[in-house]
């Protein structure tokens, strides 16, 4: 079994909704997947499963959830191997950590839509595309910026999860840890 990386969103229909980790990780179990750990500060989970379950988990759960919460969540997985190589490939590691992020894809985009991407309207930030995967570097992340996932999620035509670095690399020693 593989380690993979569900990373969760809320399309916030009520203020301040959190997520129920808990509920997360029995979902997952009951969907067969093993070795289900929680992020909850980045409304994140660690898990083991095939190849097979882990693509089938998120429609699975995701619906189960939206049933019983009545709170729509998006979900997107990566595994631990895929999340570990993006670690080491981000070219801001020279940067402060606090003003790092990845942006996760639902698909890679079409390079005829990367190619209209505003690089200018960025700095003095800076993103860059990786697979299905940004990498940003947002200096001052309380100032309004074009580094936002509204901004990308319509220039591309997807849909996108962010989180912070620290984050990330919470994520892959989570999985490193193992079960």
């Amino acid at each position: 079994m593989l380690q993979h990386v569900a990373l969760l969103e809320t399309v916030h229909f009520r203020r301040g909704y959190e997520l129920p980790m808990r509920n997360l990780v029995e979902m997952f179990q009951d969907a067969g997947c093993e070795n289900v750990r929680a992020h909850s500060q980045s409304d994140s989970l660690v898990f083991s499963a095939g190849r097979i379950l882990a693509s089938r988990a998120p429609d699975i759960v995701t619906n189960r959830f939206a049933r019983e919460h009545d709170v729509a969540v998006s979900m997107m997985i990566r595994s631990l191997d895929e999340l570990r190589a993006l670690a080491g490939a981000n070219p801001f590691l020279s940067k402060e950590s606090e003003k790092l992020q990845l942006m996760f894809l639902a698909d890679a985009p079409d390079l005829s839509r990367v190619a209209e991407l505003d690089t200018k309207c960025a700095s003095p930030g800076a993103f860059a595309l990786c697979g299905a995967n940004i990498f940003l570097y947002v200096p001052d992340p309380r100032a309004q910026s074009i580094l936002n996932a509204s901004y990308f999620d319509v220039a591309l035509e997807t849909t996108s999860i962010m989180r912070d670095w620290d984050s990330v690399q919470a994520l892959v020693a989570m999985g490193e840890m193992g079960p």
